[in-house]
């Protein structure tokens, strides 16, 4: 299971250095845009996220064309890497404060 594991965070950053420096070199020839980095957001957790990670997403109805909020209920930190294929936006996180009294 930790082999597994392990094979499967060195993929991830394997991939993400990849597809960076890929990105990187494009950026020689073309200007950065939103667009463009969430294409490569996209294309990235297309090939991560059902082959590598081994997640599996249902989806049901459409996003919205106009400005909105979507909220994760948060069951694992896997909740930004199964919606943004489906989504161009931002990922806004929020550290739970921790009160000792």
């Amino acid at each position: 299971m930790y082999i597994l594991s392990g094979l499967r965070a060195l993929l991830l950053g394997l991939s993400m250095i990849f597809y960076m420096l890929i990105y990187s070199f494009r950026l020689l020839f073309i200007s950065h845009t939103p667009e463009r980095a969430f294409a490569l957001r996209r294309s990235w957790l297309k090939y991560m996220g059902k082959p590598i990670l081994n997640l599996r997403v249902t989806v049901e109805g459409s996003n919205v064309n106009e400005p909105a909020l979507y909220v994760c209920n948060h069951r694992s930190f896997a909740d930004p890497l199964a919606i943004l294929p489906y989504l161009d936006a931002y990922v806004i996180a929020r550290q739970r404060s921790l009160l000792i009294l």
